[in-house]
């Protein structure tokens, strides 16, 4: 992708790059190659991902990166922290995970080694990347801080964290006191990747994380409907209800709380055919990233 010079008077917003997963960390490397200097002043970018493999390639690239996983099996980070035994499914084969190892398309997996690494500390490499993009609002924030993240949601990684994540970020955002965040999302999404699982199994997994994630998607905007008291929603970060500019919660309307304000769901086919190859899909999605980062 060729990369352009933009005019000296262009004005960017800070903005943050999140990949989650392997093609949440291609994409970002996609992006990043085709940025010119000047918009990378205004972009911090972050790969995450479980995968120690994936996390070197975006070393290679120099963009910063979250190993979302500790060198400690999952039974004995349960038994650290009992309180995640209410959602974390039983299982003697998943218990005896090494959490180092990946999240093998287990989306529990993946959220529990992202809160062990959480608690290590591994995130404050995160707000460290809010802290560089808001250096370039001066004094205050007048305008909306852009946020994307991108991935896929048929993997554990990507599926895992894809709904957690934004969450947080609006809190970190929140403890910033910066009152405008605007956060977009790109997945890619099972039909894209199915072809390329070696066992029936693994096929299913695929589609059974795509599943998951836009269920509990969907559950989080279908509470905007909802009373606070009546939510039984329950995810890292998320808090019912949204306060006013008198601090009041109002239970009836949870607008301030959802992941995404806009989201782009990438499928293999479409009316005029397919890419082909899932390097094209990646391309693709990079200028799409590009488009959403610095466009008016």
């Amino acid at each position: 992708m060729a990369k352009y010079e933009p005019k000296t008077h262009l004005v960017r917003s800070p903005t943050l790059l999140i990949g989650v997963g392997g093609i949440g960390g291609e994409i970002v490397k996609a992006v990043n190659a085709a940025m010119s200097d000047y918009d990378r002043s205004c972009v911090s970018m972050l790969v995450m991902d479980t995968d120690s493999e994936a996390i070197d390639r975006a070393s290679d690239a120099n963009i910063p990166h979250i190993q979302t996983s500790e060198n400690q099996t999952v039974s004995a980070y349960l038994e650290a922290n009992p309180e995640f035994y209410d959602w974390f499914p039983t299982d003697p084969l998943i218990n005896a995970k090494n959490l180092i190892q990946g999240a093998g398309q287990i989306r529990s997996v993946s959220r529990l080694g992202a809160l062990a690494s959480k608690m290590k500390g591994r995130f404050e490499l995160l707000k460290r990347a809010i802290n560089d993009i808001l250096k370039n609002q001066g004094d205050s924030v007048n305008r909306a801080v852009r946020v994307m993240i991108v991935g896929s949601v048929t993997g554990g990684t990507g599926s895992g964290l894809g709904i957690q994540l934004p969450f947080y970020i609006r809190k970190l955002l929140k403890d910033a006191n910066v009152p405008n965040v605007l956060i977009r999302g790109l997945f890619l999404m099972p039909s894209l990747t199915e072809e390329k699982q070696d066992t029936d199994a693994k096929k299913s997994a695929v589609n059974v994380n795509g599943y998951a994630f836009l269920k509990e998607l969907n559950a989080f905007y279908r509470a905007q409907k909802t009373e606070k008291e009546d939510s039984l929603l329950r995810v890292e970060e998320y808090v019912p209800g949204m306060q006013s500019a008198s601090g009041q919660t109002d239970s009836a309307v949870m607008a301030a709380m959802i992941p995404y304000d806009f989201l782009y769901l990438v499928e293999k086919q479409s009316s005029q055919g397919n890419l082909g190859p899932m390097e094209n899909y990646i391309g693709r999605a990079s200028k799409i990233v590009l488009n959403q980062l610095f466009s008016p």
